[in-house]
């Protein structure tokens, strides 16, 4: 794929990809756009991709990545959410990572001789203890889930765990309501199995969840409205169901939330206008569902954003001037909807591509976008546009008014001359029948 020196957006995110990421990525120099989330990739991020002065958006979450993470080139804007859920990643301490060890080579031949005896001590105990522990803890894992089949509700008891990951398994059937007596439950990870059924409304009381993956299942109906109660969400990932229904505007009431993903779902109606209150929200994605009505100007407000992504949904009307105040904005996309009128050209949209903007019902701006330019009429121009036309009707109005005297007076006379050649006929026919 390094190859391709075109390529602008790249997504390969929620597969089971895994692998070390291909170094041959720095060679894609045209590149804004890279995801590679949610799969299991491992080693290290390729120091390559400092060249891609380009890129505006990289997300390589959720995977088992593990060494320093890139310090140049376009990595000085990214934050920790680029990198968040990984093995053993270290850098710089404002993306919320350890800090990586230095080494003298000294220190570090040292601790490689250390290292080698206590393995070749270790080496035989480890290997038995690690069948022994292998197999208990399969035997009861295999058990519990893999040989159920579905959440047992047996799962109330767990009254202390904070973290519930049993995701990417073949776990089928409903999220029981007895998840709910997780009360100290923090993270919260179903993602990448075959659930279906709605959400219990009780998890608005799970008032200690921070994170909740739903991702890649089949869930349905619509949203709980006490969900929108977690003030204290960090991230809600719903994407890949079969939600509907309307976004309800308590959404505006997640005021902690940093990332809402609801793609690729059967939303309808109009974008709540509270969403705009979300002032921590980063990531924000409601492509691929039915939403309609106008993009809130609302969304002007959310300063933190750095994605938006509205794309395929049936949204009419302009794009708001408002989002051109957004200066973290590094990627956007309303592509594939009814939207009209001149294309905003300040702020972040100053970097953006026609790949934002394309399949729209009448979009217009700058060349660079590949759409039409906007018609601009001064005032001066407007105002004489009036006066012409105001002339005009007038003209029209007294000729009119000539076009209707000269009809009437045409078909009047042509009337009048009927009744006397009318008039005339029956007096010689009447002086006729005197005479016989």
């Amino acid at each position: 794929m390094g190859g391709l020196q075109n390529l602008i957006n790249c997504s390969l995110s929620y597969n089971r990809l895994d692998g070390p990421i291909p170094d041959s990525f720095g060679k894609m120099l045209s590149l804004e756009l890279l995801d590679l989330s949610y799969n299991n990739l491992t080693c290290e991020i390729p120091k390559s991709l400092e060249a891609l002065v380009y890129l505006r958006y990289l997300n390589v979450s959720f995977n088992k990545l593990s060494g320093e993470i890139p310090s140049g080139g376009p990595f000085v804007n990214f934050t920790n959410q680029s990198f968040v859920s990984n093995h053993a990643l270290c850098g710089v301490s404002r993306l919320q990572v350890p800090p990586c060890q230095v080494n003298s080579p000294r220190r570090a031949r040292r601790k490689r001789v250390l290292f080698s005896i206590l393995y070749s001590l270790l080496g035989i105990t480890s290997v038995f203890v690690a069948l022994a522990l292998g197999f208990l803890i399969s035997r009861a894992l295999l058990k519990k889930f893999l040989h159920l089949g579905f959440i047992p509700k047996t799962v109330r008891g767990l009254q202390k765990i904070q973290r519930f990951f049993i995701q990417s398994n073949m776990i089928s059937g409903t999220i029981p309501d007895e998840i709910c007596s997780l009360q100290n439950i923090g993270d919260l990870s179903v993602r990448k199995n075959r659930i279906s059924g709605p959400l219990p409304s009780c998890l608005g009381n799970l008032t200690s969840l921070r994170n909740l993956y739903l991702a890649s299942n089949r869930l349905n109906s619509s949203l709980p409205e006490s969900l929108w109660s977690l003030q204290d969400l960090l991230i809600f990932d719903a994407a890949s169901n079969s939600f509907s229904g309307v976004l309800s505007p308590l959404i505006g009431n997640l005021k902690a939330v940093t990332n809402i993903e609801l793609s690729y779902n059967d939303f309808s109606g109009m974008i709540p206008s509270t969403i705009g209150g979300l002032q921590n929200l980063i990531n924000c994605s409601l492509s691929y569902n039915r939403l309609d009505g106008p993009i809130p100007d609302s969304f002007g407000k959310m300063l933190s954003l750095e994605l938006l992504d509205l794309s395929y949904n049936n949204l009419t009307g302009e794009i708001p001037k408002s989002l051109e105040a957004l200066v973290y904005l590094r990627y956007l996309n309303v592509s594939f909807n009814k939207l009209s009128g001149e294309i905003p050209s300040g702020g972040p949209f100053v970097n953006f591509t026609n790949q934002s903007f394309v399949s729209n019902h009448a979009l217009c701006g700058v060349s660079r976008l590949q759409v039409p330019p906007c018609q601009v009429n001064s005032p001066r121009r407007a105002r004489r546009k009036r006066v012409l036309f105001s002339i005009l009707y007038s003209l029209l109005g007294i000729t009119s008014v000539f076009v209707a005297l000269a009809l009437g007076f045409l078909i009047s006379r042509a009337l009048l001359k009927k009744f006397l050649h009318l008039g005339a006929n029956s007096a010689a026919l009447y002086q006729k029948k005197l005479e016989t």
